[in-house]
C-alpha cells in the first residue's frame, strides 16, 4: 500500500475498509480502535483526506486489475467463438457457448432476475454450411 503519511492505524483501517465491504466500523474496529467508539473513530478515520485518498488509490488499482482481468477473458472468448465459426466444420454450438459465456462476463444475462430492462446483445454468426437445426436455450 502507498504510504500517504499514514499511521499504522490508519494503514489498518484503510486495508480493513477495503476487504470488508467498505463498512468504518468495522474496519475501525480491526484497525484496533475500541469497539465502543468505533462508530466515530471510523467516520473520523474515513473522512480524514490522507486516509481517504489511500482508499480511492486502492479501490482504483483493483478496479484497473478486474478490467485487465475481464478485457482478457472478452478476448479468449472471442477468439474460441471465431475459431468454432471458421473451424472446416463449423461448430456453432461452442461459438453460442463463448457468446453467452461473453455475456455473462459483462452482466448482459441477467440470469435469475425478473426485473431488468431489455438489453441489446448484437450476436452474428457466419455459417459456411447449411444448419439444419440450432436450438437456443436460456437456463441452467
Amino acid at each position: 500500500m502507498v504510504n500517504m503519511m499514514l499511521t499504522a492505524k490508519q494503514e489498518a483501517f484503510v486495508s480493513a475498509y477495503c476487504s470488508n465491504g467498505h463498512n468504518a466500523t468495522k474496519a475501525a474496529i480491526a484497525a484496533g480502535y475500541s469497539p465502543k467508539g468505533a462508530k466515530v473513530a471510523g467516520h473520523r478515520a474515513y473522512t480524514n483526506v490522507n486516509v481517504n485518498e489511500a482508499i480511492k488509490a486502492f479501490m482504483d488499482s483493483v478496479t484497473d486489475k478486474a478490467l485487465c482481468t475481464v478485457n482478457g477473458l472478452l478476448e479468449e472468448l472471442e477468439q474460441a467463438r471465431t475459431k468454432a465459426l471458421n473451424a472446416e466444420s463449423p461448430q456453432c454450438s461452442a461459438a453460442v457457448a463463448a457468446t453467452l459465456a461473453k455475456a455473462k462476463l459483462t452482466g448482459l444475462d441477467q440470469s435469475g432476475s425478473t426485473d431488468i430492462e431489455a438489453q441489446a446483445l448484437n450476436i452474428s454468426f457466419k455459417v459456411l454450411e447449411p444448419v439444419k437445426e440450432m436450438i437456443i436455450t436460456r437456463g441452467k
